[in-house]
């Protein structure tokens, strides 16, 4: 079992799921437009990803945990994110899928 399954666990009940059968990574549309508006909300600077430091002020948010900065950086290390701490939308889905 991962063990950031608690963590998806808790940002998918922050996600109202249709009934749509139009799949995305797993998910339905409505749940991909709901995830695209949260990693958007979470890109402050507005430059198309989010920062480790940001992700994980924003995880702490949505989670109610208080996730550490090596916690943040073994997710990302397990998303294969680009290696510079950054993670865009599609890996932002690739992590809660």
């Amino acid at each position: 079992m991962s063990p950031w399954l608690p963590i998806v666990l808790r940002i998918s009940s922050f996600i109202s799921y249709s009934s749509s059968l139009n799949m995305s990574f797993g998910f339905p549309e409505s749940t991909i437009c709901a995830l695209r508006e949260m990693c958007e909300s979470f890109d402050v600077d507005r430059i198309g990803y989010i920062s480790s430091i940001q992700l994980m002020q924003a995880m702490n948010g949505v989670t109610g945990m208080q996730l550490s900065k090596h916690q943040i950086d073994g997710l990302l290390d397990e998303t294969n994110t680009n290696g510079e701490g950054q993670v865009n939308y599609e890996v932002f889905l690739k992590m809660v899928s």
